[in-house]
């Protein structure tokens, strides 16, 4: 009786719906990044860092195209515990460009390759992710 009572949660569990995801337009132009948009796109490129690289790995480069994610991105992972050396053999790279009205980010650490869409959230106006991350391994 107990197993069927489980049975049954768990498949009546699995049809749960998924929540949906935010809608933004699709229309307009791609935000600029300021400070603040800048400081959100690096928080969560810190979040997925955090999946592959930890502290104690030992330094990391970082590079990319965008001064103000460098600008956030760097003290961001130095208080996360990082240690940031430009002559470090595992580099971490990003690249920032404009996809419509959404920016495109990608990551690369290691055979890693990360891309995710970011918009300007309409209500609060800060830059927010619109897409999970994709991500690929080389191998």
């Amino acid at each position: 009786m107990r197993r069927s009572l489980i049975l049954l949660f768990l498949v009546t569990g699995c049809h749960a719906p998924l929540p949906e995801p935010p809608q933004y337009p699709m229309t307009g132009e791609a935000p600029a990044l300021d400070r603040m948009g800048a400081a959100d796109v690096a928080a969560d490129l810190q979040r997925i860092i955090a999946t592959r690289v930890t502290p104690s790995d030992g330094t990391i480069a970082v590079s990319g195209n965008d001064p103000a994610i460098e600008k956030a991105l760097l003290p961001l992972l130095k208080a996360n515990g990082y240690r940031v050396w430009s002559k470090s053999k595992r580099e971490i790279s990003y690249t920032v460009g404009k996809l419509g009205p959404a920016l495109l980010v990608r990551l690369r650490i290691d055979d890693l390759s990360a891309a995710r869409l970011y918009y300007a959230d309409p209500e609060t106006g800060r830059i927010v992710p619109a897409s999970p991350a994709s991500m690929t391994e080389a191998g």
